[in-house]
C-alpha cells in the first residue's frame, strides 16, 4: 500500500473507538482476562489490510506504522503516555553500520503514527489523530544521528550501554523479565511529541565556542548564560538563575526562576508588550557582530 493512500485511509479512523473497530475486525483484545498489549497496532494494520507485522524492516518495505497511546494530564490535555520502541538493537550491526545505513534510520525515515486515547483497562480508545513524519526533512536528523553514533562508539569500545544515554533516542533493555539483556532503540517522550506534532521543532543553538574558544569561562565570569535562545538556559550562575525583582534580598524562598519569567513574556518583539528576553537580545547582538566582522549581513 502506498503511504499517501494509507494516510488517507487512517484519517477516516479519527474520532472512532478503536476497541469497536478491533471487535469488528476480529482482533482479540483480552485472552483469559489478560490484555493483548499489541491489540491497537494489530487493529490498525488489519484496518489497512496489511499483514500483522513484527519484522525489523518497515511495513511493505517503504514506510513504518506506529500507534501512540496518549493520556490526559491533570489539566485534561492529551500527552504522550510513554516512550516508543523503534527497533531492536543488534550490537554487531550497529558497530558495522553508520546511521544512514542503520535499521534505526530506516524505521524513522518514513513514519505514519496513529495517536489514540489510553485508558487503564483499554475498555475504549478514541482515535485522536494521524501524523506523517520523515526524519530526513526535520531539524532532528543530526540530533538522532548523534545519539546513534554515541551508542555505536560505546559498543565499539566494548563499553556498557545505559538507558540514560541519548538525547532523543535511548538504548533500553527489551524482553520478558527484569533480567533481559536484549536491547532496543526507544524514542524518548520528547521525540514522540515532536513526531505527532505536540512539540515545535527545536531551535538550533549558535555555538559561541566555535567563534570564541574561551567563551564558556568568560561567560561564567560575566554571569552570561551558556547557550543562546529562550529555550536554552542550560547553565546559568546564581545571579541569572533567580529574580529578586518580586522578593526582598533576604526572602530567597519567594524568588522567581528565570524560566518562569521567560515563559510569561510575550513573543512579539514590537509594541508596548514587546518581548524583552535577554537571551534573544544577546543572540541578535552576537549575530550582528559576527556579520560586521565577516562583512556578510545576510544572517541578520
Amino acid at each position: 500500500m502506498e503511504r499517501d493512500h494509507a494516510i488517507e485511509r487512517l484519517e477516516s479512523l479519527v474520532g472512532k473507538d478503536l476497541r469497536t473497530v478491533a471487535t469488528e475486525l476480529g482482533i482479540t483484545v483480552y485472552t483469559n482476562n489478560k490484555l493483548n498489549k499489541g491489540w491497537a497496532g494489530q487493529t490498525v494494520e488489519r484496518y489497512l489490510g496489511l499483514p500483522l507485522n513484527s519484522a525489523r524492516s518497515p511495513n511493505l518495505g517503504s514506510w513504518e506504522l506506529k500507534v501512540i497511546p496518549l493520556k490526559k494530564d491533570k489539566d485534561g490535555r492529551f500527552v504522550v503516555k510513554e516512550t516508543m520502541a523503534i527497533t531492536m538493537l543488534d550490537p554487531v550491526e550497529v558497530k558495522a553500520k553508520e546511521f544512514s545505513d542503520s535499521h534505526l534510520f530506516t524505521k524513522l525515515r518514513k513514519l505514519i503514527t496513529v495517536s489514540r486515547e489510553h485508558s487503564d483497562k483499554d475498555e475504549s480508545s478514541l482515535v485522536l489523530g494521524c501524523h506523517a513524519f520523515e526524519l530526513e526533512n526535520t531539524e532532528l536528523f543530526d540530533d538522532v544521528s548523534s545519539d546513534y553514533e554515541l551508542i555505536r562508539n560505546h559498543l565499539k569500545k566494548g563499553e556498557q550501554l545505559s538507558g540514560y544515554m541519548g538525547n532523543y533516542v535511548q538504548p533500553r533493555t527489551k524482553g520478558p523479565g527484569h533480567g533481559s539483556t536484549s536491547r532496543a532503540f526507544y524514542a524518548r517522550k520528547k521525540l514522540v511529541e515532536y513526531i505527532i506534532g505536540q512539540q515545535e521543532p527545536p531551535r538550533k543553538v549558535l555555538n559561541l565556542s566555535a567563534y570564541f574558544p574561551n567563551f564558556e569561562s568568560v561567560a561564567e565570569q560575566l554571569t552570561i548564560p551558556i547557550g543562546v535562545g529562550r529555550d536554552v538556559p542550560t547553565r546559568t550562575t546564581s545571579k541569572f538563575a533567580d529574580c529578586t525583582k518580586h522578593a526582598g534580598k533576604d526572602n530567597l524562598s519567594n524568588r522567581v526562576s528565570l524560566d518562569e519569567l521567560m515563559i510569561k513574556l510575550p513573543a512579539n518583539q514590537s509594541g508596548k508588550g514587546r518581548h524583552k528576553c535577554s537571551y534573544c537580545a544577546f543572540e541578535a547582538g552576537f549575530r550582528a557582530g559576527v556579520a560586521s566582522v565577516s562583512g556578510d549581513r545576510k544572517d541578520l
